[in-house]
């Protein structure tokens, strides 16, 4: 599920219909595996190309803001579930 969010992009919406969960449960899993891999070092920030070329010519980068994602969302389910592949 996560290579299907993050290399495939997927939306949870997508994936909760193909594994029968709501889009909290995706979201919840994604999350999971997201901060799993970023605790185990798997993980790193890169940041976009602009600013790396800005740094590389000493040049002031486009100051873009970045969008604000609600805090939450999609809310994770009130009862754990288990999801299990066969």
């Amino acid at each position: 599920m996560a290579e299907l969010f993050l290399i495939h992009g997927w939306t949870c919406a997508r994936l909760a219909d193909r594994y029968g969960v709501t889009r909290g449960r995706i979201w919840w899993f994604v999350r999971t595996w997201i901060d799993r891999a970023l605790a185990l070092g798997y993980l790193q920030d890169i940041p976009p190309a602009d600013t790396i070329i800005a740094a590389a010519s000493h040049t002031i980068p486009v100051n873009e803001a970045a969008p604000i994602l609600p805090v939450g969302w999609p809310p994770a389910p009130s009862v754990p579930h288990q999801i299990h592949a066969s």
